[in-house]
């Protein structure tokens, strides 16, 4: 079945912060009521008349000196200012929620900007082993796709065809924007525009190269810096029968596509467009031509674990086939030594 996962970014309204009709905080300064004394005896005031003695006057505050603040009545508390810590935990949770919502291609571009100093470059390793993913009460690990959308999604572009569609996809390995993809979907260009899946920003991208034998490209793009990279896993020691989901996009901006799975082979083989490839993983997952091919093939925790690379099969029986994770870092090590 094919899930659709698009981004919304839902944001609960501010909390209030006690402000009154003309803008300002509804509370008073500390000294602005006068003490309340209470209204003169009636009788008190008349037999003071009568004896001549005048009346009492009513008690006023002192006046502080000068340079001194003036003083509070006892029992009555400091405001504090709660308003703008209201404020501030609110504009964070929104942030958050944001990031969460997938609504992020903004909050992406700022945070790669805050980051533009020392990005790296080299082409990641695969870790010893994969995260373990902890199902819920019932088994099923209903946040599955959470986890997947969250580390693949940010690290995702679009290869662009020379006419503005999206022809597959391919995924940042660096933060300096090296991208691997399909050695298909290039067809031996030499320089392509790619898309970031969730901004829709577009950058130049120059072919590094690519090892047809292996069914991989390199990518690096121009323009930018400090990019989201996708969750390295390792197909090292991959068992079969692991459950897998090829992430795909039909090609707009903010959308994706998860092809649930199993991996039924761990060294499977392919022909595409002449070229034979080997030492393949083979999965159930639908993997199409422009919207799953030179994508992330990934564990639960949402870590890859192979770049598709071609697919075959519609409907309930479908077969998709990916480089393993670990060989394709080791050729796009090799891809980017002899280039640079």
């Amino acid at each position: 079945m094919r899930n659709n996962a698009i981004g919304n970014s839902g944001q609960a309204p501010p909390e209030e912060l006690g402000l009154g009709t003309d803008g300002h905080h509804s509370a008073e300064p500390p000294d602005a009521e006068p003490l309340d004394t209470g209204p003169p005896d009636a009788e008190s005031l008349e037999a003071r008349q009568q004896s001549g003695q005048a009346p009492p006057r009513t008690p006023t505050r002192p006046r502080p000196r000068s340079g001194q603040a003036p003083r509070r009545p006892p029992g009555r508390p400091r405001p504090q200012a709660r308003g703008r810590r209201r404020l501030v935990a609110w504009v964070i949770g929104s942030a958050l929620g944001i990031a969460i919502g997938l609504g992020a291609g903004a909050l992406v571009q700022v945070i790669a900007s805050s980051n533009s100093a020392g990005v790296s470059s080299a082409i990641p390793s695969p870790p010893q082993a994969n995260k373990k993913f902890v199902t819920d009460e019932e088994g099923a690990g209903a946040d599955n796709q959470a986890n997947i959308l969250r580390a693949t999604a940010p690290g995702l572009v679009h290869i662009m065809s020379s006419s503005g569609s999206s022809i597959g996809l391919g995924v940042m390995l660096t933060p300096s924007g090296i991208v691997a993809t399909s050695a298909q979907i290039l067809q031996g260009a030499g320089a392509v525009t790619v898309r970031v899946v969730l901004s829709g920003r577009p950058f130049a991208a120059q072919v590094v190269g690519s090892d047809a034998a292996e069914g991989l490209a390199l990518l690096q793009l121009k323009g930018g810096s400090a990019f989201k990279t996708i969750a390295i896993g390792t197909s090292q020691n991959f068992p079969a029968g692991s459950v897998v989901t090829a992430v795909g996009s039909s090609g707009i901006t903010k959308t994706l596509t998860l092809h649930a799975g199993s991996v039924t082979s761990l060294n499977s083989a392919a022909t595409i467009d002449g070229t034979r490839l080997t030492g393949l993983l083979q999965t159930t997952s639908q993997v199409l031509p422009s919207e799953e091919v030179g994508g992330p093939v990934v564990n639960l925790s949402g870590q890859a674990v192979g770049i598709d690379v071609a697919g075959a099969g519609s409907g309930l029986h479908t077969i998709g086939f990916a480089v393993p994770i670990d060989q394709a870092l080791a050729v796009a090590s090799q891809i980017d030594a002899k280039h640079s």
